[in-house]
């Protein structure tokens, strides 16, 4: 089949979880025998990477606050631009993977019997696609019926304020009006596939995971190293993510046991949490590893003992989880969103609440101690991992979806 992908964004611009599928994905289509493509944001250029081609157009790399204030001058131009391309009207599947996409294509006749969309992200919940004012999680303003007065709540001047309200409005109003002509959607998990349901009431819904790296079954394979990070957390320095509640677990565990090596891998807030290590007394024991490259990770997950993914918001399918049990490594998570699906409590990690750094410090003791429990989380993890979630399962997965949608235009 000719399969073309589309995502605003790719790595290793961007390590988000849309851009790291697009790619694994598109790789994993083309190993099956599939012709892919991927149509991504960028200057207006031809590239390969990881051995897909890649077509980089303008219109897709508009920033999100210029997209929002300029959506419908902006999908005629996406629109316009894609329908230059001949690969647009010889495929035999078009699959948006980041929301942007989606709504600047769902509705458009020259492809809706050929349109599929991945929804892996939070748009469906919030027009601002962050859900996040400043550093707090999002006091869901809009859900209640009191619009968007969490933008109230940052600390911007009044002019960017107003101006925001009107972007967030024009996003809304697309949001609530695209999706339901959609006809094939795949969502990562049942958790998500659970919220969109009420935006594309006539869809096909199927519920399809994220996967790992291609590279990495060969690289475990062959390499043996020891597990030297005694705790590792991997993921945005921001409060929705829980990383103020992980440190707090960490610090109650270090007045217990000194010796610990915590790593801590990602960007964000990163002045803050620098700041308040230090004022914990943590500057021994934890090391930073700001905003590394995707193709780099493997040397964080291979070496860590016990991966913490203390989200207070609930994630839709929870990329690090997915790796760190791939790894072998013992993965702590709360138990909301699509992290449910992934783990299971007591036989490939440990579910506990979110927001309690007490139950953190609980699930890192016994695991630090228990040397038999964490072993036989680390070993089931990661065969289950490796049977769940390799690339070449997800992608024939995709590729089920992908005959079911060309068979009904036949």
């Amino acid at each position: 089949m000719n399969i073309v992908l589309i995502s605003s964004l790719l790595i290793p611009k961007s390590v988000g979880g849309v851009e790291v599928l697009t790619v694994l994905l598109g790789r994993a289509l083309q190993d099956l025998g599939h012709t892919v493509s991927i149509i991504t944001g960028g200057h207006d250029r031809k590239r390969i990477q990881d051995g897909v081609v890649v077509y980089e157009i303008p219109e897709l790399a508009l920033p999100l606050k210029i997209k929002g204030l300029l959506m419908p001058f902006y999908e005629k131009k996406v629109r316009r631009s894609l329908g230059k391309l001949s690969l647009i009207h010889d495929a035999d599947i078009i699959h948006a993977m980041d929301l942007d996409s989606i709504l600047m294509l769902a509705g458009w006749e020259i492809i809706s019997d050929r349109f599929l969309v991945t929804i892996q992200d939070y748009g469906t919940i919030c027009a601002n696609g962050l859900l996040l004012y400043g550093n707090n999680v999002c006091p869901a303003y809009c859900q209640q019926g009191f619009g968007f007065r969490c933008l109230d709540k940052r600390r911007i001047s009044s002019i960017v304020k107003a101006y925001l309200h009107v972007a967030y409005r024009i996003r809304k109003f697309y949001r609530d009006t695209k999706l339901p002509y959609l006809r094939h959607v795949v969502c990562v998990s049942d958790f998500v596939a659970q919220s969109i349901r009420s935006y594309c009431p006539n869809a096909t819904i199927s519920v399809i995971g994220n996967c790992f790296s291609h590279d990495w079954v060969t690289s475990r394979n062959i390499k043996q190293g020891e597990k030297d990070i005694d705790i590792l957390y991997v993921g945005r320095l921001e409060s929705f993510k829980g990383i103020d509640i992980f440190l707090e677990a960490i610090r109650l565990y270090v007045n217990r046991h000194p010796f610990v090596q915590v790593y801590i891998v990602g960007g964000g807030n990163i002045r803050e949490y620098e700041k308040r290590i230090h004022a914990y007394g943590l500057s021994r024991q934890v090391s930073f590893r700001f905003e590394t490259e995707y193709c780099n990770m493997e040397q964080y997950y291979r070496r860590a003992n016990i991966v913490v993914v203390p989200s207070v918001w609930p994630e839709p399918c929870g990329r690090v989880i997915i790796e760190s049990m791939f790894w072998g490594c013992a993965v702590v998570s709360t138990n909301r969103g699509g992290t449910q699906s992934l783990i299971e409590d007591g036989k490939t990690g440990i579910l506990i609440n979110s927001g309690d750094s007490k139950e953190i410090l609980s699930a890192i003791e016994l695991l630090m101690t228990d040397k038999k429990k964490r072993l036989y989380l680390q070993q089931h993890a990661a065969k289950i991992a490796m049977n769940r979630f390799h690339p070449y399962r997800i992608a024939s997965c995709y590729e089920s979806v992908y005959k079911e949608i060309a068979g009904k235009m036949l």
